[in-house]
Parts: structure tokens; sequence; C-alpha cells
């Protein structure tokens, strides 16, 4: 006995739609113009789309259109580095530069992203101890560290240290408030710390000897004062005062030694804290006004 086939509504149709022809088909025919056409289709509908944008550059190289598609690869290399992507970007430079090997700017590019991804790793090492809060146990805002970052970013500290070293130093590092007018350090006071301002300012003020006092410099987020205390043991040349509401990050000599402890070259750290001498630059404005 022989068994009829049930027939549905829509059946018939569907079976005899023909096979849709994908952006990739039409790119592997050669049919280079529609493609184009689909693939400008969808950035108009959303200008986001790197995807597509990506196979518009790769149409744009197998068509022949060198320089359409490094304008595009390009672009989309921008749009992986403003997310973050810096790998991704640099990929598609390295693309870039053996599809247009005088390119003048990719090679910039590329260092710059080198420089971007740097920072960024040390951006994260940065705001995850800041986001430790103090060995008291205060944490701060989110925002608030994301702003001390942006301050601290051209530290030379955060510019010359290895991650490594980076990473331990911050770790040891206490995040203090002070109140406008608090005083971190007395003239001649051996107290052996330094600080890093964070944010805020702090000012070094000097005594004249009629009693008035007079400031002589401030110091704004990313620098440093008391190297001389903590790595010389030398007394504090004058007082230091919070010019404003202040962070600072506080290294003592327990911290130091935490911080030192494992570095198979300590010299190179403990340069790093030299390196910007404010306290010595303190010093010899106070010996210009004693001579006045």
């Amino acid at each position: 006995m022989a068994f009829k086939k049930k027939w549905f509504p829509g059946r018939e149709k569907s079976q005899s739609t023909e096979p849709t022809v994908t952006i990739d088909d039409l790119i592997e025919l050669q049919r280079f113009d529609e493609a184009e056409d689909l693939l400008r289709a969808k950035l108009k509908a959303n200008v986001n789309d790197l995807h597509a944008q990506l196979k518009l550059a790769d149409l744009y190289r197998r068509s022949g259109r060198g320089a359409k598609a490094v304008d595009e690869y390009v672009s989309v290399a921008d749009a992986y580095a403003a997310d973050g992507f810096f790998d991704k970007a640099t990929a598609l430079l390295y693309k870039v530069v053996k599809l247009a090997p005088g390119h003048e700017k990719v090679p910039l590019k590329i260092e710059a992203l080198r420089q971007a991804k740097r920072l960024n790793r040390r951006r994260e090492i940065v705001i995850e101890a800041l986001q430790s809060g103090t060995r008291a146990g205060r944490t701060v805002s989110a925002f608030k560290v994301q702003r001390m970052w942006r301050d601290l970013s051209d530290c030379p500290l955060i510019q010359r240290l290895e991650e490594d070293r980076l990473r331990r130093l911050f770790e040891a590092l206490d995040l203090v408030e002070i109140q406008p007018g608090q005083i971190l350090a007395e003239k001649n006071e051996r107290m052996e710390k330094m600080f890093v301002i964070a944010e805020g300012m702090v000012e070094a003020v000097a005594v004249l000897p009629n009693g008035t006092e007079t400031a002589i410099r401030g110091f704004s987020p990313g620098q440093m004062i008391g190297d001389r205390a903590l790595l010389e043991h030398q007394p504090w040349p004058t007082v230091y005062r919070a010019g404003s509401a202040s962070f600072v990050l506080e290294l003592d000599q327990k911290g130091l030694a935490r911080a030192l402890q494992g570095d198979p070259d300590p010299r190179q750290f403990l340069d790093a804290l030299r390196e910007q001498r404010n306290d010595q630059e303190v010093v010899w404005s106070i010996q210009k006004l004693e001579r006045a």
C-alpha cells in the first residue's frame, strides 16, 4: 500500500526557494560591486559595525584597491584602540605595513599603541592598589580612584618602574587623607617617610626671620616629597602643609622594606624614588632666602 505525502501549505514554496547568496559568496565570485553595496548598506544601518568594515577592507584589498583598504584597516584599528583592544589594533596595523610598506603614519601608530598598552597595564596595577584602601581599612570611591589615576598617570614613578616593581611599591603605599592646613612634616623633624601627592596640593612653607611665612613652592598630584628623609635619613628642611583637602600616598621604612623584598637590583628602584629631588630644590630655595 502506497502512502501519500502529506501536503502542508507553503512547503512547496519553501522547497523551491533558491539559496541566498552571502556577501562572502559574492566576494569569492568576484562580484565586488554587489558585495560592496551590501556592506555599505550594513554600515549605513550601523556605523559601528566593525565586522562589516573589515569585510569592506578585505574586499578592497582583493579587488586591487589598496589605498581604500588601508584607510578602512586603519579606521578599524583606531576603533579597537579606543576600546582598549590594543593587540587587535596592532595586528591590523601590521597588516597595513605589509600592504603599504611606505605608509608614514602606521609605524607611529604602532608605537603609540605599544605605549598605550603599557600605560593601561600600569593603570590597572595602580587602580587595584588604590581601591584596596589604606592599612586602616578605609576605602575610597571608584570615581575618586579613577580621578586620582588621571592625575598620577604622568608620575615619573609610574612611567619609569617596571610592572613588578610598580605593583610592589603601590601595595606598600598607604593612602592617607589630609585636611587643608594640616601639617605633614615640621622643619627639622626626623620623620622617615616619603609622600606621593595623589590629589590636591601640598606646600613647602618657610618661616622668615621676622616671623612671617612664605610659600616656597607647591606640589601637585604625581609629585613626591620626603625622598631625603626616607632614603638619606635627613631631617625635613622646612614645614610641609596641605594647601587644600588632599590625598597622599605614604611610604615609611617598613613599607620600603616590603617593596624592596626580593628585588634583584634595588638600586634601580631607589634611583626612581630619588628622581624628582623636590626636597633638594626646597633646600636650595631656603638657602637663597637665608642669603637674601
